[in-house]
């Protein structure tokens, strides 16, 4: 899957909602998402790939709704779920949903989460998180694509010296992408995009892949690994093209989060780029929805 060429532009103005719809004192705006659900019966687990749109309602007293649909549950039958009546609530880092006295939910949905994270002058682009449980079965939705800030710093690994620490907006954007033909297998795999990519002395900020790192969902956990990986820059007009680049192995790939909260990732890299450059940098990099302290959000 390519990475979305606005994710790479330097001010992104993707449309935030999809669709409106006007009346009068009313005002609805529907957004649709692909979805990798994770559904556990604490003995059986299933991954599939479904769609999902949240719709939010603005009456004075909100009637917002989440309609998810192609969720394969731990027993393999497809389902889909509705809940309505939700009322509107503000979150740190976007919009967050609670039921209503006159919420109504289908397919015995309980303990029942949502959020709408993200969304800035930056990046305009929505994470759609939800859980909740269905009888004895837990289900989790993440987007199956994801964008991120990040605070991130860099080390040297032989003494521990600081060498950069950034929250620039420019620099070292993440996008997480599932692949999609891998979800059914159990090496299931996801990708890892950086716009403006700088982890060392000199690097000028660069769009890079980190490709087919193995992950799973774990409680709600998303973790992601690799011990060593090539990554490839991404060059042409539509930041489609990838040409690996030996020069910058990266190894010790760590990422966890719980879904719909931040993402800690630590990574080293070892340049090659002269005979006598032999530093290795050890990257820690928190994913965010927002940075609240930049002043270009």
């Amino acid at each position: 899957m390519k990475i979305n060429k606005t994710f790479l532009a330097a001010a992104l103005v993707a449309a935030v909602f999809t669709s409106c719809e006007t009346k009068e004192n009313s005002h609805r705006e529907t957004q649709p998402f692909n979805m990798l659900n994770y559904v556990t019966d604490g003995t059986e687990e299933n991954y599939s790939i479904g769609t999902a749109s949240i719709s939010i309602e603005y009456l004075g007293e909100s009637a917002s709704s989440l309609s998810v649909r192609k969720v394969v549950m731990a027993g393999g039958s497809e389902q889909s779920f509705d809940v309505n009546a939700l009322t509107n609530k503000n979150v740190a880092s976007g919009m967050g949903f609670e039921l209503s006295p006159t919420s109504v939910a289908t397919n015995g949905m309980s303990d029942i989460n949502i959020s709408l994270l993200g969304g800035s002058a930056w990046i305009q682009h929505w994470n759609l998180f939800y859980n909740f449980k269905s009888g004895n079965e837990k289900v989790f939705g993440m987007p199956a694509i994801s964008f991120y800030f990040s605070a991130t710093k860099v080390t040297k690994a032989l003494n521990g010296e600081p060498v950069l620490s950034t929250e620039e907006v420019a620099k070292n954007r993440y996008q997480i992408t599932i692949n999609e033909k891998d979800v059914n297998k159990a090496t299931r795999t996801l990708n890892l995009y950086v716009a403006g990519a700088a982890f060392m002395e000199g690097m000028p900020a660069m769009n890079m892949v980190f490709k087919d790192i193995p992950f799973s969902i774990e409680n709600g956990r998303l973790t992601f690994a690799a011990d060593r990986l090539v990554p490839s820059v991404l060059t042409g007009d539509n930041a489609d093209k990838e040409v690996p680049n030996e020069k910058f192995p990266i190894t010790d790939l760590e990422g966890s989060g719980l879904l719909g909260d931040n993402i800690t990732l630590k990574y080293s890299c070892t340049p090659t780029i002269g005979e006598d450059n032999s530093t290795t940098y050890n990257v820690v990099s928190t994913l965010k929805f927002r940075l609240q302290s930049s002043s270009q959000q």
